[in-house]
């Protein structure tokens, strides 16, 4: 990676960092080519954020703690 470029702790919503990302050609340079590397663990974080529903799927039910509501009643 790239030493130079300071990020952590610099963003307190992650529109800003998105607005570095097409600012900034050497964040640029790092994400082109260490791409595959993160892949699957910014897609992983993704899917946590906007789609992951505790309680809900194949697992759910009393013996997890945290039914859904209504789940089980006819």
């Amino acid at each position: 990676m790239d030493p130079s470029i300071e990020w952590e702790n610099m963003y307190a919503h992650r529109c800003q960092a998105c607005k570095r990302l097409y600012s900034d050609e050497a964040v640029r340079a790092v994400i082109a080519a260490h791409h595959q590397k993160k892949i699957a663990d910014v897609l992983f974080k993704e899917w946590l954020l906007f789609y992951f529903r505790p309680g809900y799927g194949p697992d759910a039910g009393p013996a997890s703690g945290t039914e859904p509501a209504g789940a089980g009643h006819a």
